[in-house]
């Protein structure tokens, strides 16, 4: 089993999707007590990147009773369908995650997350700010993430300037921990300058902001993201002038 894990790692790693969707699916058929939920995963990340989105639903489908109790499961329902753009299907079945362990706050941010995607900055927040109750350690990766996240919204929505600051900063004073990764991290950077831009009342913020969106690309951030804001911040700039 550890000699097929390493081989689907070697393919991915190689850009051979097509070798790692083999691979497993051969697992899946041969051998379907090993195929276990983080393979799962694996393969419907592989076909999501080759837009298989039907294909990886009827894929979840034939292995949801097999995996019922598993919220993780739900979650990637919940993905492919944020994917073809299901807000409904997407909501339904994240919700399912939560009704199996509802005091985890990782499947109700992502619930927050999924409502953000549908624009519904609203729902988001409402939602992201319940999940703070259910947070053990105040400075753990997770409250990190999702106190990240309901800064972007506030600052999106316009709201809270003084919460959507305070967490924001909160993020962005542990943006070098190691746990965090380069991904997230990029996230932070990028979060802190929106949040500064957003409530911004003079030209040096905006200087700041763009600063930091330009550091946010540098660690990952796709750049049309981190370019459009810096042209949003742009044009804030020419309406602080007026």
């Amino acid at each position: 089993m550890s000699n097929i894990r390493q081989k689907i790692k070697e393919e991915i790693a190689a850009d051979n999707y097509k070798g790692a969707e083999r691979l497993l699916e051969e697992l899946r058929r041969n051998n379907p007590s090993d195929f276990t939920i983080d393979l799962l995963t694996e393969l419907i990340s592989l076909y999501l990147k080759e837009n298989r989105l039907h294909e990886a639903i009827d894929l979840l489908s034939s292995e949801e009773k097999r995996f019922e109790k598993v919220p993780l499961f739900y979650r990637t329902f919940s993905g492919v369908y944020r994917t073809l753009g299901d807000k409904k299907q997407a909501i339904h079945y994240i919700n399912k995650a939560i009704n199996i362990e509802p005091n985890n706050p990782l499947w109700r941010t992502s619930l927050g997350l999924t409502y953000w995607l549908f624009s519904d900055v609203e729902k988001a927040i409402e939602t992201t700010k319940e999940t703070l109750k259910y947070i053990q350690d105040e400075d753990s990766l997770e409250a990190i993430m999702i106190k990240n996240n309901l800064a972007y919204y506030y600052a999106q929505a316009g709201l809270n300037k003084e919460e959507a600051m305070k967490y924001a900063t909160f993020c962005y004073e542990r943006r070098d921990r190691e746990d965090l990764g380069q991904q997230r991290k990029a996230h932070i950077l990028d979060t802190y300058g929106y949040v500064i831009m957003k409530f911004a009342q003079k030209s040096e913020d905006i200087d700041k902001a763009i600063i930091l969106f330009k550091e946010a690309i540098k660690e990952g951030i796709p750049s049309e993201a981190g370019d459009a804001h810096i042209e949003e911040a742009e044009k804030k700039r020419e309406s602080l002038k007026n």
